[in-house]
């Protein structure tokens, strides 16, 4: 929610946002709470947003120099402050709306001593500013200095705990933020049974009931990797087939149990926080085995109708942005451009060569012009070589 200043001067539209994602989010209230109080930047008129649960700050300029909707300048520059602490866009986006779903004029003054504190704070840390937004109106130009200036007042600020408050918001979004599958019509009884512990999801370790959770959680994991197991071993080898279900494992009963009882129903977009965490950066092969187990998973559990098509599409966005920590955070654009590449042509030789039937249903899931796209490349790419 938006907790808007009653000294705010601006006009605040009336007219709530139109978001396209209809998923729901997750998350403690104060995670979801901004307090928008007034700054100044020179002789510029601003809005500044802190976060209450981490003291992030974001900048805006106010409605006179943009003549744009605020929030619309605030989401934006929110969604590339977390798509650079990894979170994916989806959970992004998710997060973003569940913010901008509600808004309270609050007193000049708030409750929060730490959320006042930190604003005061940035207020006169952002007065110093010499940073000209005048001149900076290309939007991807603006939106940048917008993030980076949220930036410089956190490495300046002194009331701030230890970890970067950006840092923390990432952190957090990652952990508490969670993109549910849809029930589709045709919902397995697996999925029925996973639906139980639906409204345990935010049950941390130290509440009561957590263990039982996921321990029920378990044995339903037990019941899909026993037939996930059966349906594997028809087309992969068995050291390829233990390699792939031990990743699948502890993604479900370790990764998915840690801080909350989820099931693979209940957060989409973990595969990407996993992949990012968990998947080798200087070994390739293993690399390829950690993305062709999240393939095959993803293919099995549409097989078994745990998910909808739009589920396996978040799904599936997810794990290629995960994927792309494949490198050391060190490496240049062109190595990451390097290894994807390198990675995605292992993973097409192997599903070409061994695992074709996965690739036929992966194929007749794609819409007809994905296909004719994919038909014309294919030949334009034939056509080249024998002119080579």
């Amino acid at each position: 929610m938006l907790k808007i200043s009653q000294q705010l001067k601006i006009h605040w539209p009336e007219k709530p946002i139109e978001h396209a994602s209809q998923k729901k989010a997750k998350s403690s209230s104060t995670l979801l709470n901004w307090y928008v109080k007034p700054a100044q930047l020179k002789d510029m008129d601003m809005v500044l947003f802190v976060n209450e649960a981490t003291l992030t700050p974001i900048v805006v300029p106010g409605i006179d120099f943009l003549r744009v909707d605020v929030r619309m300048v605030f989401q934006e520059v929110l969604l590339q402050k977390l798509a650079l602490g990894r979170v994916n866009r989806e959970k992004a986006r998710t997060y973003i709306d569940a913010c901008l779903s509600g808004e309270k004029f609050e007193p000049n003054l708030t409750t929060n001593f730490m959320v006042e504190k930190a604003y005061q704070e940035y207020r006169s840390l952002l007065a110093e500013q010499t940073i000209d937004l005048v001149h900076d109106q290309e939007e991807g130009r603006l939106m940048q200095d917008l993030v980076n200036l949220g930036h410089q007042l956190t490495t300046k600020a002194t009331c701030l705990p230890n970890q970067q408050p950006s840092e923390l918001l990432a952190e957090k979004v990652n952990e508490e933020i969670t993109v549910a599958a849809e029930r589709g019509d045709h919902a397995s009884k697996l999925r029925a049974a996973y639906d139980q512990w639906a409204e345990q999801r935010s049950l941390t370790p130290k509440q009561p009931g957590f263990k039982q959770a996921c321990q029920q959680i378990r044995e339903l994991n037990a019941h899909f990797m026993a037939g996930f197991k059966d349906w594997l071993s028809q087309s992969i080898d068995k050291e390829t087939l233990a390699d792939v279900l031990k990743v699948v494992d502890d993604f479900q009963n370790h990764y998915l149990l840690s801080k909350h009882p989820l099931t693979i129903c209940d957060d989409l977009t973990a595969a990407c926080s996993y992949l990012m965490a968990n998947m080798p950066q200087n070994d390739q092969q293993a690399a390829v085995t950690y993305l062709r187990a999240f393939d095959l998973m993803g293919q099995y559990i549409m097989g078994i109708k745990l998910w909808t098509d739009d589920d396996f599409k978040v799904y599936h966005d997810s794990v290629i942005d995960g994927s792309q920590g494949l490198v050391e955070s060190d490496a240049t654009v062109d190595d990451n451009k390097a290894a994807y590449q390198k990675m995605t042509i292992n993973l097409i030789r192997d599903l070409v060569t061994n695992q074709t039937d996965i690739l036929k249903v992966a194929l007749e899931k794609l819409s007809q012009a994905h296909r004719d796209k994919l038909a014309k490349l294919l030949a334009s790419v034939n056509a080249e070589k024998k002119r080579k």
